[in-house]
């Protein structure tokens, strides 16, 4: 019988050809789709017979209850020529595009396999059969059981030549399953095998009797099997010639051969780059081979004794051996298989490189978008270690954000910049002017006790409502916990990450509402370049106003009428709230004891040690969180053994918060050398406590302006308009004018002592004392 057609394709539908002893010749492109059979051969049912396919045939889904999906043969001549095609047929026992038995089947030609599934045999099923088949491909077929492409079974002569198997699947053998063989080898030379997988066997799985099973100038390129064998799983006697097993793996032994035979031949065989492939939860990484190791145990198990038994024809491309690891904190994985280079980047974390085995946690949780692409670990707008450092275009805001330049925010910038600079210049005249007023004496004493009382009444109750000295102590405290992480290079546990992003602000990092970095480039050493110097350059100002002041008061004629008093900065302590030439610094000394009235300098070093100096001191290691903390313990027992405040609740404050400081730091160190290993709750639960901690410190300011408020409204019922709250009641300066008796409270003086030198009008020199305003001269250098 002969199927003829050379100029239009014929479609054979809902039906199969049944043929017994007889010769069927198939020319052009005839197509062969849709057909079913309940037992054996979808399209084709023939035995006794001969079959050719000539030019360009088609089998396309056709299915069989039981074998051949395409075409089931027995003790048939099947020859195949040219380009026949058989896609996505399917049996329910052997062979998805056809099986044959005790056949004879030759196939020469560019013949596709292609998406055919079957119990065993995916695309073909051989059963004590002649094969050869030369060029050709197997691509996506699959088996529920054994070979995903072919499953050869008891053959008596089996040869393929320069064919490609591509992504067949399969239980045992991805490619071709080949058992039960007999006394002739099996012949597989130039074949290609690509991204076949399998249980065991992920390209060939060979379970021979007799003959050795040749593979020769073949190339194995990412097979993969989940459990032993990426390439080939045999047993018997096995040759490799010629052949190179690159990039496979498997989940245990045998990332390229796995053998429990004789491996009788290894000639110029080349391994490279065979890998394990490790289950969820895990990542391969190579490490380096030790003096009883080596990879060859691990590509070829079991395929020599030890590692001096390599035959020397054998070449490995690798010198290290790969392990498997659990996923560390910060990445996560999908499915098995995951190596170093495809670790999955959970967002807000960062690593330098795709080899990296380093996984940090960003300072900012939106700005590491995570992934498996180091190119594109950093979202928009960020780039540089941790995604901490604003792209091109980008300026920096608080708690790390980048912000977008554009160009309103850029006119904003501008305009925002100058007002800023205009009313910082407008305030330093102001105070300039002061200063200058209090040196020269221009102003009474009098004017200057009640400067305050000429404010408004609004003015007045800011003043004597805002705890100036308690929110010093809680901003201090806030601007040291939320430098120090950048500084130290790591993260806290987010819940008081969060919560200390809110604080961000304290440390008056205006670079965003300013947009400074769109027009001038900054970097973090010149941010801690100015805020370094910044305090530093404030009082060298200041310290300028009184070197001036000083010298023009030697030259005025204050200098000659001054009092040589012996106790003349005792006076100044006494009462150094009514001293005009103090007041301008009274915000550096006001909250302390008169005998600690230096303490603010201790407290600029202290800040300036625990966040300027600390960058320097052994960057990002686990030290330097240590000798930050030994400098913080070391101030701590200084301000206690000072205990400079005046108030007992500031000092209280000023204790609370070192203790925030220093339990901050000691979880930053636990974090940084991985010694908090006790579980999350435990650190959750130290992480509330901290949080609970500092909200306690805003409970203490809002309490404490509660009580001043209510102080001060309870004085104004009997005065007339509002009074300094740092002055007292009544002092030595109302007692000197009125001629009292006794001096104002405070120091070591006595009214008495200081009345009886006021009431002098003449010095030594017979100069007359300026008692007009109640003080010597003396006192207002």
């Amino acid at each position: 019988m002969s199927i003829l057609h050379r100029f239009a394709p014929v479609l054979i539908r809902e039906g199969a050809i049944r043929g017994s002893f007889s010769n069927f010749t198939v020319d052009d492109a005839v197509r062969f789709t849709n057909n079913t059979s309940v037992k054996n051969g979808g399209a084709i049912n023939s035995w006794f017979s001969e079959f050719t396919f000539r030019g360009d045939p088609v089998f396309d889904n056709n299915a069989a209850a039981g074998d051949g999906g395409g075409i089931s043969a027995y003790q048939t001549n099947l020859t195949i020529l040219d380009g026949l095609a058989f896609v996505n047929n399917s049996a329910g026992g052997y062979g998805g595009a056809f099986d044959a038995s005790v056949c004879v089947i030759i196939i020469d030609g560019d013949a596709t396999f292609h998406g055919n599934l079957a119990e065993d045999g995916g695309a073909i099923f051989l059963y004590q059969a002649v094969a050869h088949l030369r060029g050709g491909s197997f691509s996506e077929n699959s088996a529920i059981q054994s070979g995903g492409a072919m499953s050869i079974s008891q053959p008596t002569e089996v040869t393929l030549y320069g064919v490609l198997f591509v992504s067949n699947t399969a239980d045992i053998g991805g490619a071709i399953a080949l058992t039960s063989t007999g006394e002739e080898p099996t012949q597989f030379e130039a074949c290609t095998f690509v991204s076949n997988s399998a249980v065991d066997g992920g390209a060939l799985y060979m379970s021979t009797n007799e003959g050795m099973e040749v593979v020769r100038n073949c190339t194995f390129y990412g097979n993969h099997a989940e459990i032993s064998g990426g390439t080939i799983f045999h047993t018997g006697y096995l040759g490799m010639i010629e052949t190179v097993f690159a990039s496979n793996e498997a989940g245990q032994d045998g990332t390229a051969v796995f053998s429990i035979g004789v491996v009788q031949q290894a000639l110029n065989v080349t391994f490279a780059s065979n890998t394990l492939n490790c289950p969820l939860g895990e990542y391969a990484y190579d490490k380096e081979a030790e003096d009883d190791s080596c990879r060859f145990e691990l590509a070829c198990a079991r395929c020599s004794a030890d590692c001096d038994a390599i035959p020397s024809s054998v070449t490995m491309a690798d010198s290290t051996i790969p392990v498997c690891l659990e996923l560390m904190e910060g990445t996560k994985a999908s499915s098995s298989g995951t190596t170093v280079a495809t670790l999955d980047l959970q967002e807000g974390y960062y690593r330098t490189s795709a080899e990296s085995q380093v996984v940090v946690e960003c300072y900012l949780t939106g700005a590491c978008a995570g992934g498996t692409d180091p190119e594109n670990y950093c979202a928009d707008g960020y780039e540089g270690p941790y995604c901490s450092v604003c792209a091109d275009g980008y300026a920096p805001g608080t708690a790390y954000q980048c912000h977008e330049c554009s160009g309103t925010s850029m006119g904003s910038a501008v305009g925002l910049a100058a007002a800023v600079v205009a009313v910082v210049l407008l305030v330093v005249a102001v105070v300039a002017t002061d200063l200058v007023r209090v040196v020269d004496g221009d102003r009474s004493i009098k004017d200057a006790r009640t400067l305050k009382g000429r404010l408004s009444r609004f003015q007045a109750f800011v003043v004597n409502a805002f705890p100036l000295t308690t929110v010093k102590i809680v901003v201090v405290a806030w601007q040291i916990i939320t430098q120090f992480g950048a500084i130290a290079g790591f993260v806290y546990p987010e819940e008081y990450q969060d919560f200390l992003n809110v604080l961000t602000p304290v440390n008056l990092d205006i670079g965003f509402i300013l947009s400074y970095s769109c027009f001038v480039t900054t970097d973090f050493f010149d941010r801690l370049l100015i805020a370094t110097i910044g305090p530093v350059v404030v009082l060298a100002l200041l310290a300028l106003t009184f070197v001036v002041g000083r010298k023009r008061n030697i030259n005025s004629e204050a200098a000659v009428r001054a009092l040589d008093l012996r106790h003349a900065k005792d006076l100044q302590k006494a009462d150094r709230d009514r001293l005009p030439n103090l007041q301008p610094l009274g915000d550096l000394w006001e909250a302390y004891k008169p005998s600690r009235y230096y303490y603010e300098i201790i407290e600029y070093v202290r800040r300036i040690m625990l966040t300027g100096v600390a960058v320097f001191v052994l960057p990002g290691s686990s030290a330097q969180i240590a000798v930050v903390l030994l400098l913080a313990v070391v101030f701590l027992f200084i301000s206690e053994s000072l205990s400079p405040f005046a108030k007992k609740i500031d000092m209280a404050l000023y204790r609370w918060g070192n203790g925030v400081i220093l339990a901050s730091m000691y979880v930053a160190l636990l974090l940084k050398v991985n010694v908090s290993e006790e579980g999350s709750e435990t650190l959750s639960a130290f992480v509330v406590v901290l949080i609970l901690a500092n909200v306690f410190m805003v409970i203490t300011v809002v309490v404490q302006s509660f009580l001043l408020v209510r102080e001060w409204r309870s004085s104004t019922v009997s005065e007339r308009e509002p009074v300094d709250p740092r002055s007292k009641s009544s002092g030595w300066l109302e007692d000197a004018e009125e001629g009292g008796e006794e001096a104002g409270t405070g120091g070591e003086w006595e009214g008495g002592c200081f009345q009886s030198i006021l009431s002098s009008k003449q010095d030594a020199a017979g100069q007359n004392v300026s008692a007009s305003n109640g003080v010597p001269s003396a006192l207002l250098l």
